[in-house]
């Protein structure tokens, strides 16, 4: 009766009093059946919170990007796989060193500086530091970093990985110094030169797709370890270049020949790796492709690739100039033929100044004048 009377008000319905065992039995099944569904509630509770803890480190752990939590005493709290596999450390190791010895030591000035605005409140967003990696190189990192809550004191940073990036823009700021002084063949020939050599790749060339024939392309240029090599011209079917000209990059790192068995040139070529991108013109037209072939797999495909793509920018807006003047010309020579052959006297005169600059043939017998003697006088 006494425990009944207990076990009543703690669990908050006031004393249950009763002369009645059997009362006192349903008070007791009452009191079991009651703890166990708060105990049951409970370790619901703690596995929904055990769930999403689980799916939280899933997603830190998939990200690609850098990602760090860090304290304002400067050292690092928390950091992705992602920020292990860039900077090449292990989490104690990252854990147990200052951050800012990390910085490179030109770097480190500017890095106090945007602590201090973070401990004032203030996000940084887009902001390059180079960090050490554990071989000693250096990589380039952009952060966006939110400052942190009172409460919290903690950093919370997302950092990406622009290095190759970076590098490529400097290699191609290189190729495009060497080849900005020429212009059509030359233009192409100088740019898949120095790309064969820079990328260290048995063959590189700049292909356009055949006006005539959309399913040949022609070379503009063709490298061999920098050597310039004799154009050809080919069918895109059952080649790698079919599958870019009809979608977008593409890579083969090994086994090319054996994926693309009716392409002889690859055979012939002694071709293992594949790397190509297309070329469009400013109105996104497929126009052409850049082609990288190597007897291995490239060196650092990354980064070949994203020279690759900038490279592409530049080559698809010479081949796009090149068809523009080529389609100026005809049109021009059609104008001419016309103008030539007309049956009636036609003079070309300056708008503004109203001066002959050119009269045909029917002028001349008309006015008999020869078109050099009128050059530069008025029709009146």
């Amino acid at each position: 009766f006494t425990a009944v009377i207990v076990v009543s008000t703690a669990l908050g319905m006031g004393p249950f009093i009763s002369d009645d065992p059997r009362n006192g039995q349903e008070a007791l099944w009452f009191f079991i059946w009651t703890t166990s569904l708060v105990v049951l509630i409970r370790a619901s509770t703690q596995s929904e919170r055990d769930r999403i803890a689980s799916e939280y480190e899933r997603f830190f752990d998939a990200s690609m990007d850098l990602l760090c939590i860090a304290g304002l005493d400067g050292y690092l709290r928390r950091v992705n796989a992602a920020t292990e596999k860039v900077l090449g450390y292990s989490r104690d190791e990252l854990y147990n060193q200052l951050y800012l010895e990390l910085a490179h030591p030109e770097d480190q000035p500017a890095f106090v500086e945007r602590l201090q605005q973070l401990a004032a409140g203030r996000d940084i967003t887009n902001f390059e530091w180079r960090y050490r990696r554990k071989d000693g190189a250096y990589r380039i990192i952009v952060w966006n970093i939110a400052a942190p809550q009172p409460e919290e004191q903690q950093l919370h940073g997302v950092g990406r990985d622009v290095t190759d990036e970076r590098k490529s823009e400097e290699t191609v700021q290189e190729i495009l110094a060497a080849v900005s002084p020429t212009t059509g063949d030359d233009f192409f020939q100088t740019l898949v030169d120095h790309l064969s050599c820079v990328c260290n790749t048995k063959y590189a060339m700049i292909a356009r797709i055949c006006p005539t024939e959309p399913t040949r392309v022609e070379t503009l240029a063709v490298s061999g370890h920098g050597t310039p090599r004799n154009n050809i011209t080919y069918d895109l079917q059952g080649t790698p270049c079919e599958q870019v000209v009809g979608q977008d990059f593409c890579h083969y790192p090994g086994g090319v020949r054996q994926t693309f068995t009716e392409d002889k040139l690859l055979v012939e070529m002694d071709v293992d790796a594949y790397m190509g991108i297309p070329l469009r013109g400013n109105d996104g037209q497929v126009l052409g492709l850049v082609v990288l072939l190597n007897d291995r797999p490239f060196e650092d495909p990354q980064w070949t690739e994203s020279l690759l793509r900038i490279v592409a920018v530049r080559a698809g807006a010479e081949v796009d100039r090149m068809l523009t003047v080529k389609a100026l010309k005809v049109s021009e020579q059609r104008f001419r033929s016309i103008f030539e052959q007309a049956g009636i006297a036609v003079g070309l005169l300056e708008s503004q100044s109203g001066r002959f600059v050119h009269i045909n043939d029917k002028y001349v017998e008309l006015l008999g004048y020869a078109d050099e003697e009128l050059a530069g006088r008025t029709w009146m």
